[in-house]
C-alpha cells in the first residue's frame, strides 16, 4: 500500500478520484462489487471477515460487517445514513483494490443518480449529503487478518445521471448513431435516456421496477404455486445460474422473469419510448442477469437493434471518467491509458 500523498500529478488526481455506484441491490467500483447491505452492531461476530469500524463519541467501537443481503433503499438515497455508510465500504474495498492507503488525505467522489431524479435541487441534495458528513473521516477496514486504517475527506462530489455515466465509459457504442436509447435496469430502478447524435434528447425516464422488485414478485409466485417458501435470494441465484433448484423450477423461474421484461419493455413503449425505430442499448446488472429475456423480447417487440453493454461496473467507471473532467480538464483516453496500465502493473505484480 502506497500513500495517496505520495503521488503526484495527474496520477494523485485519477487515483484519488473514487467512483461510486450505489444501487438497490449491489454497490459496485471501478474493481469492486458487493451487496447494498450491512449490519451495525456494537460487539463483531467472529465468523465475520469483512467489516469497517468505528470509534463513537463515547470511545466505544461500532462495527458495519458486510451482508449478502441487500438494503431495500429508497428511491431517494439521502433520506437515511445507509447510502453514505455503503459508499465508505466501497471507497475502502476500492482504495485497496487500487494499492492506496488514505492518511489524511482529499479524495474526490464521482456518484450517480437515477436520470428522472437528474435535476439540481437533487445534485445539491446529493452533493450536501456527501459534504456534510465527508470531512475528517477516519475508520478501519478488516478483511481477514488484515487491517487497513482509513483518514480523509471528501473535497468534491460530481453528481452524473446514471445511464449517462456508462454512455461516457462506452462511447463507440453510440458515437455515429443519429438516435439511440440507452436503457439501465438496476435493481431499485428502470431507467431510460434518448440520445440523438451524442446529446441527451428530451426528459430522461425512471420507472421505480428493478430486478428486486422482480425476485420478490417471482419469490411469492413460486410460493403460491408450489407451497415451497421461497425467497428473492433463491429466484437472484437461479438467474444467475446458482444454487440447487430443480430443472422444473428454474424453467418456471425464467418464464416469470421473461414476462417481467416483456412487461417493462412494453411499458416503456406504450409510454412513447420507440425501439421499433432507433437502437436500443442496455446496461446495468439486471439488464446482465435478464439477458436472455431482453434478446427474446427486442426479437418479439420488433426492436431495430439491441446493443448490450456488458460490464456492470460501467456507470461507476463512467462517473469517474465525468468528474476527470469536470474537475481536472483530464479527457477520457487520458483516462482510460492511464488505468489500463495501472492495471496491468497490478495483474503482473499479482501474477
Amino acid at each position: 500500500m502506497k500513500a495517496l500523498s505520495e503521488f503526484t500529478g495527474n496520477e494523485r488526481k485519477l487515483l484519488g478520484i473514487i467512483g461510486i455506484d450505489v444501487g438497490n441491490h449491489d454497490t459496485k467500483t471501478r474493481h469492486k462489487t458487493f451487496s447494498s447491505g450491512f449490519q451495525k452492531v456494537k460487539v463483531v461476530n467472529k465468523l465475520s471477515s469483512e467489516y469497517i469500524v468505528f470509534t463513537d463519541k463515547y470511545g466505544e467501537p461500532v462495527y458495519y460487517t458486510f451482508e449478502n443481503k441487500p438494503f431495500n433503499l429508497s428511491y431517494n438515497k439521502t433520506e437515511s445514513e445507509e447510502m453514505f455508510i455503503i459508499s465508505l465500504m466501497a471507497i475502502a474495498r476500492e482504495a485497496v483494490a487500487r494499492g492506496i492507503s488514505l492518511n489524511g488525505d482529499e479524495i474526490d467522489l464521482a456518484i450517480g443518480m437515477p436520470p428522472g431524479m437528474y435535476n439540481q435541487k437533487n445534485i445539491d441534495n446529493y452533493s450536501h449529503y456527501y459534504m456534510e458528513r465527508g470531512k475528517n473521516l477516519a475508520y478501519t477496514y478488516c478483511y481477514g487478518e488484515n487491517k487497513y486504517d482509513f483518514r480523509f475527506s471528501i473535497a468534491h462530489v460530481i453528481v452524473t445521471a446514471q445511464c449517462w455515466g456508462a454512455a461516457a465509459q462506452y462511447p463507440h457504442l453510440h458515437r455515429d448513431l443519429d438516435e439511440v436509447y440507452l436503457v439501465d435496469i438496476g435493481g431499485g430502478t428502470t431507467d431510460v435516456i434518448h440520445m440523438t447524435t451524442g446529446n441527451i434528447d428530451g426528459t430522461p425516464l425512471s420507472y421505480n421496477d428493478g430486478v428486486n422488485k422482480m425476485f420478490s414478485t417471482i419469490a411469492n409466485t413460486m410460493t403460491n404455486e408450489t407451497g415451497i417458501r421461497f425467497e428473492a435470494k433463491n429466484i437472484k441465484d437461479a438467474m444467475m445460474k446458482k444454487g440447487n433448484l430443480s430443472e422444473r423450477h428454474i424453467e418456471r423461474i425464467k418464464e416469470l422473469a421473461y414476462d417481467w421484461t416483456k412487461n417493462i419493455f412494453s411499458r416503456m413503449m406504450t409510454e412513447g419510448v420507440e425501439f421499433r425505430l432507433a437502437k436500443v442499448i442496455t446496461l446495468g446488472g439486471g439488464s446482465l442477469i435478464l439477458d436472455e429475456e431482453i434478446e427474446r423480447v427486442s426479437k418479439e417487440l420488433g426492436f431495430v437493434e439491441r446493443l448490450a453493454i456488458k460490464d456492470s461496473k460501467a456507470n461507476a467507471t463512467g462517473y469517474e471518467l465525468v468528474a476527470a473532467l469536470a474537475l481536472y480538464h483530464i479527457k477520457s483516453k487520458a483516462v482510460n491509458e492511464f488505468w489500463r496500465e495501472l492495471d496491468s502493473e497490478i495483474l503482473n505484480t499479482v501474477e
